[in-house]
């Protein structure tokens, strides 16, 4: 069990930038040892096994996945939408965005553009947080259409300057991330300041919970009516799970909800050198 400021995976490795805490278990004595691993800098650590999620076999069925979820679009019918929103862009500018994404995304060189034809208010949260930060570096959203002007909901947003900080991460010195993380925490605290009396996702208002607790509940529940269905636990052992919850889930019951980014990882996090440029992709901000 490692805690460190940095753990990156490559590969079937892990490097590992600062210091780390770590506990190495003893299979011999059947024991955790701490060990203290200071100013460690470009360790590799190999893993002895490739986890599921690693595998090619996982990435295949992500790959597959996606393809039923994304709606597909030619780059014809993409430039008649943005045209019919007031931009113009040609056909041999566009590029689809890396595999990854969970709608159709579609990039030139001056703009990002989402679009679904599955659900009205997808890309809501985009928009909330670029009118409320102007001159923060978020998302700039320019125009957003929900299925009245085209038969879409249509996402177009300013491409942001900078690269993906997964992108070059290992690179980076050490003084540079820390700055980076800075502003990045700088933008986290900003958009705490955004309150709403009801919990959940933004870009689902129909959905969200009064309470914590209730948006918890409407999480667990539905979990646990399928383990108890297909008998995939002791009953007992699930009845323990429920009493723990229901006992402890009133502990932030008083909190009011914050908006939070809520997939705030290194490939949603775009920079140049020292400089925040954006924090993209807020489709699943709470």
């Amino acid at each position: 069990l490692c805690h460190s400021s940095i753990g990156v995976n490559i590969g079937d490795s892990i490097k590992i930038t600062a210091d780390v805490n770590a506990l190495f278990y003893s299979r011999k004595q059947g024991t955790w040892e701490p060990y203290k691993l200071e100013k460690m800098s470009n360790i590799i650590y190999t893993k002895p096994y490739m986890s599921y999620v690693e595998s090619d076999q996982y990435q295949k069925e992500i790959k597959e996945q996606y393809a039923k979820r994304i709606s597909s679009f030619s780059k014809e019918e993409i430039v008649r939408v943005v045209k019919s929103l007031g931009y113009s862009i040609s056909c041999d500018e566009i590029h689809e965005a890396e595999i990854g994404n969970v709608n159709a995304t579609y990039i030139t060189e001056k703009y990002v553009i989402k679009v679904t034809k599955e659900i009205a208010g997808v890309y809501s949260a985009n928009t909330l947080v670029s009118d409320s930060f102007p001159f923060d570096p978020v998302v700039r959203v320019l125009a957003h259409d929900m299925f009245n002007v085209t038969p879409y909901e249509v996402l177009i947003m300013k491409r942001s300057p900078g690269k993906k900080k997964k992108k070059d991460i290992l690179e980076l010195d050490e003084s540079t991330i820390k700055e980076l993380f800075s502003q990045v925490i700088d933008v986290v605290v900003k958009c705490s300041t955004l309150t709403s009396e009801t919990f959940g996702l933004v870009n689902s208002p129909d959905q969200r919970s009064a309470s914590f607790r209730d948006l918890q509940k409407s999480k667990v529940d539905p979990y646990v009516q399928v383990i108890l269905e297909a008998k995939l636990a002791d009953e007992k052992r699930i009845a323990r799970i429920q009493n723990y919850f229901d006992t402890h889930a009133h502990v932030l019951e008083n909190e009011h909800a914050v908006l939070v980014h809520n997939d705030l990882h290194m490939g949603n996090i775009l920079h140049s050198g020292n400089t925040l440029t954006a924090i993209i992709d807020w489709d699943s901000a709470y």
